[in-house]
This record gives C-alpha cells, structure tokens and sequence, in this order.
C-alpha cells in the first residue's frame, strides 16, 4: 500500500476467511495492518504561516514580536507522519550581511507536526530557510506555503486515490 493506514486483509478461501485450525470462533483472518509512513522527504514536508494570524510569518514580522510558524512531515507518497524527531531547522539571515542570523525555536509534537516561533530584534530583510537534514547531514529545502487557504498544512495528505500535489501557494 502506498497510503499509510490501519487495513483489514482477508484471506480467503472462495468466499470464506481462512481458519488456520482453529475454527470459525477464533479463525485468523481477516488481519490487521497497520502500514506506516516512509521516511521523511524534505520536497514534500510543509511549512506555512498559521490561517488565524493577521500576518504571514513565513514573509512578514515586526521587530521584536514573535511569529509562528507550522511544519507538517511527509514521506515520499505525501502521507503525513505520525512520529516525530526530524532534524527541522528554521535560520533567518538579514539579506544585506550574512553573518546576521537568527534561528527559529521548534517544538516537536511527536506526531509529525511541529511548531516554529521566532523572533527577530533587527529590522531589515531576510531570507528565510527551512531545511530538514536528510542523508549525509545535507540540509534540504521543505516547501514554503505562502498566503496558504484551506485544507491548512496538517490537513493536506495523499488520500492513497490521488496522487498527493502540493498547492499551488507551496514552492
């Protein structure tokens, strides 16, 4: 299955499930199956600014305030994960001089979502990267949802019938 979700397998004999010996009352099938997400994939996880903001945090700040932001996991398919511990990294670096960096605080929920928060004290402009480490602590590129509308990241997932397509605001 391409699509992470709980599953009933039968196995069946003509149009009756297996027993394995043990009759009808304890027959062993229909089976569970849980199949899990892949891997994390950096060009398919999502970072977006939260809808119920007046702002979007990925583009625009005030200085000194702090601006939030949301980053979904995926695997290779577009199924959301449901574990965490991703090695996400958000660094804000003002465009005029390098060396003027400033990091994101993320918090792992566990389930494959995660929260960012920053705050920026200098103003000016700055390019934003939102990197996962993936192989060989090569930092790649998650896509950036700017101005994002409904279904929001965490509800966006490969629905195992359509292939998963990021929106059209992700790049």
């Amino acid at each position: 299955p391409l699509r992470a979700a709980n599953y009933s397998v039968h196995v069946q004999m003509g149009d009756r499930d297996i027993y394995c010996g043990l009759g009808e009352l304890k027959k062993c099938s229909p089976f569970d199956l849980l199949v899990i997400p892949g891997p994390t994939v950096p060009s398919v996880s999502e970072v977006e600014s939260p809808s119920t903001e007046s702002m979007d945090y990925l583009v625009e700040a005030v200085a000194g305030e702090y601006g939030t932001l949301y980053i979904q996991a995926k695997d290779a398919f577009g199924n959301n994960q449901i574990v965490g511990g991703d090695a996400f990294k958000v660094i804000f670096t003002l465009s005029t001089n390098s060396a003027v960096q400033f990091r994101g605080t993320i918090d792992d929920h566990g389930d494959g979502t995660y929260t960012v928060r920053y705050t920026i004290p200098t103003t000016g402009y700055y390019d934003v990267a939102v990197t996962l480490a993936s192989s060989d602590s090569v930092d790649e590129s998650i896509l950036t949802c700017v101005d994002s509308y409904a279904p929001f990241v965490y509800a966006r997932y490969y629905d195992g019938i359509t292939h998963y397509v990021e929106p059209t605001f992700c790049t």
